[in-house]
């Protein structure tokens, strides 16, 4: 025979795996979220410096070409113009690799769902701390591949820093010149 306090001390446990479960589905959810946006900022970055590159291979090509090739500053000016490229174009690298198509982990999975828990007629508090765990595990590995994206997309955003100073660099030399 259960008693009124067996009872209360059931619902007060599954209660609390309830509210264990509703924090790890928001924390899956935001995750999920921070792809969207990551992949948000890989393309800001690629099309901005896209932008940037094309304006420069344009206006910098031709603007080097007024520049004598006999000039003590022709040479530098050809250095810093394409450090300047290379620059821009490793971070049009890091953005693509940010964004790069990569596998997310999903669950709780139907099948699985059905298979190991609706046919094996488990109890509610054992398929929520069964689910809680799934999702806690799929929130570890979404979070380490977000991380990466956020590594390339901080590297992207530093070469993007380098090639604009290299840049007006090269455009204070033509002025000089």
């Amino acid at each position: 025979m259960v008693t009124q306090k067996d009872q209360k001390s059931k619902e007060e446990t599954e209660r609390r795996d309830r509210l264990i479960f509703e924090l790890i589905t928001e924390r899956f959810r935001l995750e999920w979220q921070r792809i969207s946006d990551l992949d948000g900022k890989a393309m800001g970055i690629i099309g901005f410096v896209g932008i940037i590159i094309s304006l420069q291979a344009g206006l910098g090509g031709f603007l080097l070409k007024e520049v004598s090739r006999t000039s003590d500053t022709y040479i530098p000016l050809c250095i810093i113009f394409l450090s300047s490229v290379i620059l821009l174009l490793c971070s049009i690298f890091c953005g693509l690799k940010a964004y790069f198509i990569q596998s997310w982990d999903v669950v709780p999975e139907s099948n699985h769902l059905i298979e190991n828990y609706g046919k094996k007629d488990r109890s509610r508090i054992a398929i929520l701390r069964i689910v809680s765990k799934e999702l806690s595990n799929a929130i570890i590995k979404n979070k380490a591949t977000n991380d990466d994206k956020c590594r390339f997309i901080n590297f992207g955003f530093i070469f993007l820093i380098l090639g604009i100073v290299f840049v007006i660099i090269f455009i204070g030399i033509l002025l000089l010149v």
